[in-house]
């Protein structure tokens, strides 16, 4: 059986290159700051008096803030490098997030828990409100998106136990046009 944790992830971000794809939001890149048993999530240049409790080597931390203070001031940077060490950091905070959220409220129980969508829907879409109020730049509208993934794995878990190869394939054909898929998957 293919690990529940994984779908939940696969709701929120694309996990292909988080070095390079940091490089193209330099200047909108959100970090999350350790703050108590939580965290602060904000642009990366509003939370450069902060950065020190994510970056602990003094030499790249130097780095950081001299061109996060440039972001600031409207200058341009000096090593864009920045970004995308920025956004792994980012990118790997966002799965201990979604990991510790999984854990908190036993989110594969649910699933399993739960015979069909509808009831597992009103047990997690105060949890996926949450997860946006709490982190808006992140999460922020994105429950519908959410939900209708979830709801997606239902029905092909469903017509998976029914054995209703027609239904899966149905399915699969639905899912490939939600998804804007670019390229021609019959030939």
């Amino acid at each position: 059986m293919i690990e529940l944790r994984y779908l939940f992830y696969i709701n929120y971000f694309d996990t292909v290159n988080y070095a390079l794809s940091g490089l193209y939001k330099l200047r909108e890149q959100i970090i999350f700051v350790p703050e108590g048993d939580d965290y602060i999530c904000d642009f990366s240049y509003n939370l450069y008096d902060k950065i020190d409790r994510i970056i602990k080597d003094p030499e790249v931390l130097k780095i950081i803030q001299h061109d996060l203070r440039k972001i600031v001031a409207g200058e341009q940077v000096e090593d864009t490098r920045i970004s995308s060490l920025l956004n792994v950091i980012t990118q790997t905070t966002i799965d201990k997030i979604i990991n510790d959220t999984l854990d908190k409220y036993n989110i594969v129980d649910m699933f399993i828990d739960c015979k069909n969508f509808n009831k597992f829907k009103n047990k997690i879409l105060p949890i996926l409100m949450n997860l946006e109020k709490k982190y808006p730049l992140v999460f922020g509208n994105r429950t519908v998106k959410n939900l209708l993934n979830w709801q997606y794995i239902y029905a092909f878990h469903d017509a998976y136990m029914t054995q209703s190869e027609e239904k899966i394939e149905k399915l699969i054909d639905r899912f490939i046009d939600l998804i804007d898929f670019p390229f021609d998957y019959e030939s």
